[in-house]
């Protein structure tokens, strides 16, 4: 095997690691586990107060 060879295989086996750590990040920067909160309308937090319903 002669050195130009062994150099463009190595270039292969670096790009395609370089790809495949790249996806990988990608997917996992995708990956987000916290969830944001419901936020509660504003009909459930008046039937919290106890006012939805009264009459003025």
């Amino acid at each position: 095997m002669n050195t130009r060879t062994a150099q463009s295989r190595l270039r292969s086996v670096a790009t395609t690691l370089a790809v495949a750590l790249t996806l990988t990040l990608a997917a996992a920067a995708g990956c987000d586990s916290r969830q944001q909160p419901d936020l509660p309308s504003v009909q459930e937090k008046l039937r919290e107060t106890h006012i939805y319903g009264q009459s003025p």
